[in-house]
């Protein structure tokens, strides 16, 4: 699904929810139904924020005929609303769109189930990234199926994982950028996993661009920027992680001494 930039102010969506067509965004989820599964990440595009948001629409309880995508816009989510409709046609629908600036939250609204009902089934606040001269995305957690790495955000968004749950696999993959270095800029590269309240790092590479790495707490490497929008794709082995929840930990310093981080927690239940 293409992407466009966002009009300072949406009429029609505003108008829907002083009407009641549309959630507040403090309204609940649907008391009846549990939120589906899902992953939303932010990356730097130019000047704005491209907000990526994937969802298991196969884990509600009912069929979904349409579906939109809700960003709430400015302060207290009071602002303007934009209202991304789609027809579903796919297990793990991936919405992406361009914001001026990062919207307080943003859901997944279904229009019209096969029951003719609406209901939000998926919501997350969500934060600006950081303005510093080196920042890093989110890490987008991958599907696990994929037949190799991503080359390219795009190639990584059409592989977003619609849920933050390892459960069978053995492998799992990660896509991340890194912004505000030069072409040919040396950075620094540490990445770990962290079980929750654990105080253990565990870390377990498989492979890092197709490279053979040794499991260790932290592996950290050099590696030289391709420009001020520098992407990296990681395959993680998972195999020996027990059920818990962990945090992904990535970790750039530049060449000045400058540090960004970026966090992607998820959780392994194997049975």
């Amino acid at each position: 699904m293409t992407s466009r930039p966002v009009a300072p102010a949406l009429l029609a969506p505003l108008l829907g929810v002083a009407l009641g067509a549309l959630p507040s965004p403090g309204a609940p989820l649907d008391a009846q139904y549990r939120p589906v599964p899902g992953q939303v990440a932010r990356f730097l595009d130019g000047d704005s924020l491209l907000l990526a948001v994937a969802v298991d629409l196969d884990k509600a309880p009912f069929v979904v005929v349409e579906a939109s995508l809700l960003a709430f816009l400015g302060r207290s989510g009071s602002g303007t609303v934009f209202a991304r409709f789609f027809h579903y046609r796919e297990p793990r629908p991936v919405v992406s769109e361009r914001f001026a600036a990062a919207p307080e939250f943003v859901a997944i609204h279904v229009d019209r189930n096969e029951r003719g009902d609406g209901t939000r089934i998926f919501g997350q606040k969500v934060t600006p990234l950081a303005s510093d001269d080196l920042v890093v995305s989110d890490p987008l957690l991958l599907d696990p199926g994929i037949a190799a790495l991503p080359e390219t955000r795009q190639e990584a968004l059409d592989g977003m994982l619609p849920r933050l749950r390892i459960g069978s696999e053995s492998e799992m993959a990660a896509y991340w950028e890194v912004y505000g270095l030069e072409a040919g800029a040396t950075m620094e590269i540490s990445v770990a996993l962290e079980r929750e309240k654990a105080g253990v790092l565990t870390r377990m590479v498989r492979s890092l661009r197709g490279r053979q790495v040794p499991s260790a707490p932290v592996v950290s490497w050099t590696e030289t920027a391709s420009g001020p929008v520098h992407g990296m794709a990681l395959a993680l082995g998972v195999a020996e992680l027990t059920d818990g929840n962990y945090d992904l930990k990535i970790a750039v310093a530049g060449p000045d001494g400058s540090v960004a981080a970026a966090v992607r927690r998820f959780s392994v239940r194997r049975r």
